[in-house]
């Protein structure tokens, strides 16, 4: 949900398709050795999400809700 029109610089970025992955990235992330998950409910990514995961999984792409 948006209160607010979003811009391009501060908006909800996704991954297309990404819910096809998230498992299978979450195990990478874990194998790194993140011993501190974000907290429930939180989905800000922007520390987890690797240049390998973007090759891999896709780029971060801006998504502004008008």
């Amino acid at each position: 949900m948006s209160l607010d029109d979003d811009e391009d610089d501060g908006c909800t970025v996704l991954i297309k398709g990404f819910y096809h992955h998230i498992y299978s990235w979450w195990e990478r992330v874990l194998q790194r050795g993140v011993t501190r998950h974000t907290r429930a409910g939180n989905t800000n990514v922007k520390n987890l999400y690797r240049p390998d995961d973007q090759i891999q999984y896709g780029k971060l792409e801006p998504t502004p809700c008008p």
